[in-house]
C-alpha cells in the first residue's frame, strides 16, 4: 500500500514538472516583455522548405530501395519446403545451398542466401568426414556474405545500422567459426593417405 502512494506521489510530481516545463518552453525571452504562446504562423514550416524536404526523403528512398526478392526452385518447390523435410538429405541441402546462391547472384548480390541450408551442409559433411565438402561450403557462404555487405554499403545502407545485418547473424557466426576447423581436418585427412603410402 506504502508503495503505491509513493508511485502516485511521484507520478503528480512528473505531471506538475512536464506542465511547468511546457509552459517554459512557449514563453519568450524577457526583454520583449511578452509571455504568450507563439502563434502557428511562428511555430509552422514554410511549406515550400516541407516540399524540399519530401523530395529529398524520396530521392534517398528511391536510391536505397533494393529489387524484388528472387526464388529459385529445387525440384519445383521454393528450398524453404525442404527446410524441415530433408534436413538430414546432404544432396538436398547442397541444392537448396546452390538454389540461395544463385539467387543472390541473379539479384547482383542485393539478397542474401538463407545460412541454415549451408549450415546443415557442413554439419552433415564433417559427420560423413567429407571435409573438402565442409570447407568449400563455409567458404561459399562467408564469401557471399562479404558481397553481400559490398552491395548493401555501395547503396547507402550499413549493415546492422540501417538494414538488418543478415551476414552477422548466429549461423553465418557459427560458419565461420567452423572453418578453420574444417581446414584443419581437410589437412590431417589429406596428409593420411601419405603416411600410409610411405610405410
Amino acid at each position: 500500500m506504502g508503495t503505491f502512494f509513493f508511485l502516485l506521489a511521484a507520478l503528480v510530481v512528473v505531471i506538475a514538472f512536464a506542465k511547468l516545463h511546457r509552459k517554459k518552453a512557449f514563453e519568450l525571452p524577457a526583454s520583449s516583455g511578452r509571455k504568450s504562446k507563439p502563434t502557428a504562423r511562428e511555430v509552422a514550416t514554410p511549406v515550400e522548405d516541407w516540399d524540399i524536404f519530401v523530395k529529398k526523403m524520396d530521392e534517398e528512398s528511391e536510391r536505397k530501395k533494393l529489387p524484388d526478392h528472387i526464388t529459385v526452385n529445387v525440384l519445383g518447390a521454393e528450398p524453404y519446403a525442404y527446410a524441415d523435410t530433408h534436413k538430414n538429405d546432404i544432396e538436398m541441402m547442397i541444392l537448396c545451398a546452390k538454389a540461395e546462391l544463385l539467387a543472390a547472384e541473379k539479384n547482383n548480390w542485393y539478397q542474401a542466401p538463407n545460412p541454415f541450408y549451408f549450415q546443415r551442409v557442413a554439419i552433415l559433411a564433417r559427420k560423413q568426414k567429407s571435409y573438402e565438402h565442409e570447407v568449400k561450403i563455409c567458404e561459399a557462404l562467408l564469401d557471399c556474405m562479404a558481397k553481400w555487405t559490398a552491395r548493401m554499403r555501395e547503396k547507402g545502407l550499413e549493415p546492422g545500422r540501417d538494414i538488418a545485418n543478415i551476414a552477422a547473424g548466429p549461423r553465418v557466426d557459427s560458419i565461420a567459426e567452423r572453418l578453420p576447423k574444417a581446414r584443419e581436418l581437410l589437412s590431417k585427412s589429406q596428409e593420411e593417405p601419405s603416411r600410409q603410402r610411405r610405410r
